[in-house]
């Protein structure tokens, strides 16, 4: 299918595109060069409340489908996701200023993450426990747990999304999909794919708008079981509170601080090559994005020279443009955000190896671009080494040895992932169980490639898992069935 344009895009409720019950809209805004794109349906509680109802309508005909059943469905999914490639990268780039190789790219893993759900569907297992009585068989078995409310952020709309729209679908739950209001055609892209696949109607429901009204209602609505969302620490922390007296299962994505730490036996030049992608990828938009490099004395002036010498050489331009490594930022907040963490950390102290300024030349104007920046002499008291900088910036600390490091390390709210570098494998594994995060890659960077991890954090960073069987834990719930085939006794039985 073509690339399509439209300017004015429908939500999907119960199988159908249907505009917002008031006629809303809201604009959707380039981050290439501040341009209007589209127009999309401002949805409102109501619309909410009527998805709802549908995937609730919906949810049996799933769940009485067989999990190979509803397998068929993710395969032919990701078949389009694969086939329409380049459009659905030029949509996500035009949104949200994700460079274009780099998009192509997501969408790859996106496919990836599809059929590996898919192939969970012969792995959604019981057990027979054994009982304490003669003539009785003892089974538990797993059941889907309802609606899904799946609210996703925009830095990895595709990705982010696929985890809990895939993981819902296989274990036999309804979905209602809220994407961000950054990028609300993937989320449209996103339910007419799965449509196209053959779902159900009401199976996924697709709802756009702002956050304070339809994410609000998909989070308080008893109508949601299971809340999935990956987005700020301050809206999980919302979520957490909302929910509390409604039972429903929550899972969390939230925010990072990843730690790249190298130490004195650490590859450089391979430690060099992995902390320029986890960094700068997606303009450093990315809750497992390198924030904080922790180095160790013995590297530390190779590393940050050979550091500055690569990132200095990053093409800065218009993200549809192939060559392209750093486009925009998503918006003027969050160039904002990461101005003043930069600002800060340089009235403290820091000092400024490269970048420091917004770009004004050889981009579209309009946009929202910075440049790739680099601290040195970063220290506990700046806002850079506590905050997420959600942009192309990065503080290096230099470090006397190993306790040291885990120490800075740990020092945060968060605890998503982490990366260790050195040839030692006792002190790598010894490292790896000190840190506190839910992920530590050795000899690689922070990013997850393995579609069946179980990624997440703990601390602020997170509750629950996404990816392959981890995630079937948040979306099914157990019954117990026992069934007795000789009678028993009683103590009320006559002459017992």
């Amino acid at each position: 299918m073509s690339f399509q344009h439209s300017d004015r895009w429908k939500m999907l409720i119960g199988g159908k595109w249907v505009e917002a019950e008031n006629g809303e809209v809201f604009e959707d805004i380039s981050s290439i060069d501040g341009t209007l794109l589209w127009t999309v349906p401002k949805g409102t509680r109501g619309d909410a409340k009527r998805a709802i109802e549908a995937a609730t309508e919906a949810k049996k005909v799933l769940a009485d489908m067989t999990p190979m059943e509803r397998a068929r469905f993710l395969y032919k999914a990701a078949d389009e996701i694969e086939a329409r490639t380049d459009e659905l990268a030029e949509i996500v780039t035009k949104e949200m200023g994700k460079p274009i190789t780099q998009a192509k790219h997501d969408l790859g893993r996106t496919v990836a993450i599809c059929r590996s759900f898919a192939e969970e569907s012969r792995r959604i297992l019981g057990e027979v426990l054994p009982s304490e009585n003669k003539g009785v068989w003892s089974l538990v078995i797993r059941i889907p747990r309802g609606v899904v409310a799946a609210i996703a952020p925009w830095n990895y709309p595709y990705l982010l999304s696929v985890n809990k729209v895939a993981a819902a679908i296989i274990t036999g739950n309804t979905v209602v999909l809220k994407p961000s209001s950054d990028t609300p055609i993937t989320g449209i892209k996103f339910g007419e794919i799965f449509t196209e696949a053959g779902l159900p109607a009401g199976a996924i429901n697709v709802v756009t708008g702002p956050g304070p009204v339809v994410g609000d209602e998909l989070v308080r609505n008893p109508g949601t079981n299971v809340i999935s969302h990956t987005g700020e620490c301050a809206t999980g922390k919302e979520i957490v509170e909302k929910t509390g007296r409604l039972f429903k299962k929550i899972c969390l994505e939230l925010g990072g601080k990843a730690p790249f730490m190298v130490l004195k036996d650490g590859d450089v030049d391979q430690a060099v090559r992995s902390a320029l992608w986890a960094t700068f990828a997606g303009v450093g938009q990315a809750c497992i994005a390198v924030d904080r490099i922790l180095l160790a004395e013995e590297v530390a002036d190779e590393f940050i020279q050979k550091f500055v010498e690569a990132a200095s050489t990053l093409v800065i331009g218009n993200p549809l443009q192939p060559e392209t490594q750093i486009g925009p930022l998503v918006n003027k907040r969050q160039r904002d955000h990461v101005e003043r963490l930069v600002e800060d950390a340089l009235d403290k102290g820091a000092q400024l190896k490269l970048g420091g300024n917004r770009v004004t030349e050889n981009v579209p104007q309009g946009g929202f671009y910075y440049q790739p920046t680099i601290l040195t002499d970063a220290t506990q008291e700046m806002k850079i080494m506590q905050d997420e900088i959600f942009g192309p910036a990065v503080a290096i600390v230099v470090c006397k040895g190993v306790d040291e490091m885990v120490d800075i390390a740990n020092n945060v709210k968060y605890g998503l992932g982490s990366s260790v570098w050195t040839k030692d494998l006792n002190v790598a594994l010894d490292v790896a169980k000190r840190l506190e995060f839910g992920g530590v890659r050795i000899n690689e960077s922070p990013f997850y490639d393995e579609p069946h991890g179980p990624h997440g954090g703990i601390k602020e960073s997170g509750m629950g898992r996404e990816g392959g069987r981890y995630s079937i834990e948040d979306y099914m719930d157990y019954k117990w069935i026992t069934i007795h085939t000789i009678p028993r006794k009683y103590p009320f039985d006559p002459g017992h």
